[in-house]
């Protein structure tokens, strides 16, 4: 039998395909930050595979070398946040956090009508979940609408006909009988009618 090299499965993003890369003599647990050498220079990556999780050899990439683990204060030093943060910078943005491994942004405001708009156009812009969070670190609530209230969606007036947690949707009546359909995510933009 020979000594083949150690291989981990490590991913750049949560959703990006596993890069099967040689492990070194790094210790790698499933979830740790890991260096990783590239072709394209030193990145952090999760490790989603140990290497002795492996049921059978597989090739490792040539040209990607874990190198160490990482904390999460070293993450940040490293793409994909770097990159991030060169491509926040150049849009205007409240305070905002990285996840270490680039996966998600933390808007740090209120949930109001100036932060949504903001929060879903650096999601388009960068690409990652954008999530927002009031100042003590929570997820702001989100007040659904009644039955039988009027609202506003879209400019467009209403009645809320229906609510259902189960299907994640609020259908909403216009005034002229079309019936709307609106996911629970999007409930920040039915407004109460005064």
């Amino acid at each position: 039998m020979t000594d083949a090299p150690a291989v981990a499965g490590v991913r750049l993003a949560p959703y990006s395909p596993v890069l099967w890369v040689s492990a070194g003599d790094a210790d790698l647990v499933v979830g740790t930050l890991c260096l990783l050498r590239t072709p394209e220079g030193d990145r952090s990556a999760r490790v989603v595979v140990e290497p002795q999780q492996l049921l059978s050899e597989v090739a490792p990439l040539p040209g990607f070398l874990a190198i160490s683990t990482l904390t999460h204060e070293e993450a940040l030093g490293k793409a994909p946040i770097t990159t991030l943060q060169t491509r926040l910078d150049q849009v205007a943005h409240p305070p905002c956090r990285i996840d270490a491994d680039g996966s998600r942004v933390t808007l740090c405001a209120s949930l109001d009508a100036s932060t949504v708009p903001s929060a879903g156009e650096l999601t388009r812009a960068l690409r990652i979940p954008v999530v927002v969070r009031d100042a003590a670190g929570r997820l702001p609530e989100r007040e659904l609408p009644q039955l039988g209230q009027r609202v506003t969606y879209e400019d467009v007036a209403a009645t809320v006909k229906e609510i259902s947690v189960f299907r994640r949707e609020i259908v909403l009546s216009t005034d002229t009988g079309e019936l709307k359909t609106v996911p629970l995510c999007g409930v920040e933009y039915i407004v109460s009618a005064t």
